[in-house]
């Protein structure tokens, strides 16, 4: 880059608070330059960057131990006890790497709605802030669904497990609705489970491909009437969820 380039960069740079400039002595000819850790725009985008690179440091390393189990050797005890023990660490090793990526976006969410804007004022910032966040984002989760492959001996209660952890499952759910109708906004946030519903179809067919059943299938099974999602709605579990809650206060 040319002299005058950068000339002309630096004053645009410290007026960002990208960089800040600091001299030894008031008239020292001399400026140096550091990275301002203290603007978003820059450390938000450097901690993204220096997870990527221990995570799929770590990532490779355990793809070798999912796509090749024997790599963990030999395992004390009977001989059918070590396919149970390598089978249980595949699947750990799996679900602990996507959990690292997952904790990592809602430490994300939870800045960009909470923190981000009280530090940054300005909505131009503000907006090339969650520009270059969620596309790196975009690029991180790009790059695992290259990445990632599912154990073949993954158990579907394990991926369930997961799952309900991160989402609570429908009783977190239906919470949400009681409190919210509580609130008399019932009809405003029955909007937004119908959007959540039709999404969470989507993963209950992703967790039982293989015909196994999930705590939804649970729940409505002990309520006396087996869901589905195809022909019931899911107003009628809630008011049937609802009812039983009911009684057990009276």
């Amino acid at each position: 880059m040319a002299k005058k380039t950068i000339d002309k960069l630096v004053p645009i740079l410290i007026a960002e608070h990208i960089i800040q400039e600091e001299r030894d002595k008031p008239n020292s000819k001399k400026h140096k330059l550091f990275v301002s850790e203290n603007n978003l725009l820059v450390s938000v985008p450097r901690q993204l960057e220096q997870f990527e690179s221990a995570f799929f440091s770590l990532f490779d390393i355990t793809t070798e131990k999912v796509t090749v189990p024997s790599i963990f050797g030999e395992f004390p005890g009977k001989p059918s006890d070590t396919l149970t023990s390598v089978t249980k660490r595949i699947i750990e090793l799996s679900e602990y790497r996507l959990a690292l990526i997952l904790r990592m976006v809602d430490y994300i969410l939870i800045r960009a709605i909470l923190e981000w804007p009280k530090r940054i004022q300005d909505e131009k910032d503000l907006n090339r802030l969650y520009q270059t966040v969620f596309s790196k984002i975009a690029n991180l989760l790009s790059r695992i669904s290259e990445k990632h492959e599912i154990p073949r001996l993954q158990m579907e209660y394990s991926t369930q497990t997961l799952v309900l952890e991160k989402l609570g499952g429908v009783g977190s759910l239906f919470e949400s609705w009681k409190k919210f109708k509580d609130y008399g906004v019932q009809k405003e946030v029955e909007k937004v489970i119908d959007i959540f519903w039709n999404i969470d179809r989507e993963i209950h067919e992703m967790m039982c491909k293989d015909g196994s059943r999930t705590q939804l299938d649970y729940v409505s099974m002990k309520l006396g009437f087996n869901f589905n999602y195809e022909s019931n709605n899911w107003r009628e579990l809630f008011e049937a969820l609802d009812s039983l809650d009911k009684q057990k206060r009276n």
